[in-house]
């Protein structure tokens, strides 16, 4: 993997190296990374998939380290090291029948509450307000956060609908300016002591770690935006803008998200109707 990093580092833009060596970094090696390449098998991709999953990663990321050990693995086959790519014997990663899992408004309100007494508490309170991913609110700097206009940009994302402006709630908002002072435009909002970033890997365990002491159950890190999603809906915000505020490639990929959150509006639409005609006599 680090030699297959060295190798693509002056043919990709930045963002995506950094992207590939923390798939590397946090989610491959540590699981496959005393791996012989001529042993490894089919099996392993299951494992390495099993793991991450037990670990509450999103169905996007346990995709991703799968796409980029398969990279890594076929140029290790156009070079003569390996014979052949397990990775090509084994589908990624597929959508899982499950329902959401994602926060009610009174847990929500519950987990605001617990935020304000823990280090991570303004992560929290932006990720479950915003509906941002984990790696947009962890690259954050100050320059891209405006607490007097209330919006953070998002910047380092792949694709122009990814790169945007997140208006900020004014808990957020207050979250993020007790821990403004002292800060320089260029400091990451949310970093270590020393100022570095911080290693996904810790924020799942913290996050773990709360929601299981604050609501009595383990949520994925990825729960948080789709919480912030379906409160959304939930208080009548269009489909559309919380398509852009989520940062989608295009609106069907936030209808076919929530399709079971939309399916429920539409039964209370229809009841609001009765409603309206009861009420007009009719």
């Amino acid at each position: 993997m680090t030699e297959w990093l060295e190798s693509v580092s002056t043919r990709v833009a930045p963002n995506t190296l950094a992207h590939y060596r923390r798939m590397s970094t946090y989610y491959i090696v540590p699981t496959l990374g005393r791996k012989r390449l001529d042993a490894l098998r089919p099996a392993d991709f299951t494992r390495m998939t099993k793991g991450l999953q037990e670990q509450g990663l999103s169905l996007r990321t346990m995709q991703a380290a799968h796409q980029v050990l398969g990279m890594a693995l076929r140029q290790a086959v156009r070079q003569g090291v390996i014979p052949s790519s397990p990775a090509d014997l084994v589908d990624a990663p597929a959508p899982r029948k499950e329902p959401l899992n994602v926060v009610s408004p009174s847990e929500a309100r519950t987990l605001l509450a617990a935020a304000h007494e823990v280090a991570y508490g303004p992560l929290w309170t932006l990720a479950l307000t915003s509906g941002m991913r984990e790696g947009e609110i962890l690259g954050l700097r100050w320059r891209d956060v405006d607490l007097q206009a209330g919006v953070v940009h998002v910047r380092q994302g792949k694709t122009r609908s990814a790169r945007r402006a997140v208006p900020l709630t004014d808990v957020a908002r207050q979250s993020l300016a007790g821990i403004a002072n002292g800060r320089k435009p260029e400091d990451l909002v949310f970093s270590t002591r020393n100022g570095t970033a911080i290693s996904p890997r810790n924020v799942l365990r913290a996050w773990h770690a709360f929601s299981e002491q604050v609501l009595g159950r383990r949520l994925s890190f990825h729960a948080l935006r789709h919480s912030a999603a379906t409160l959304m809906l939930g208080q009548g915000v269009g489909l559309r803008t919380v398509s852009d505020v989520l940062g989608h490639a295009n609106i069907r990929i936030t209808s076919d998200t929530y399709v079971e959150v939309l399916d429920k509006l539409k039964v209370e639409a229809a009841r609001q109707m009765d409603d309206l005609f009861r009420s007009e006599g009719i």
